[in-house]
């Protein structure tokens, strides 16, 4: 679950991701 969160929010919002 934590890796598909991870992955919505890179195609969300790539930038707070790299955060």
């Amino acid at each position: 679950m934590g890796l598909a969160m991870k992955l919505q929010s890179l195609q969300l919002q790539p930038g707070k991701a790299k955060l």
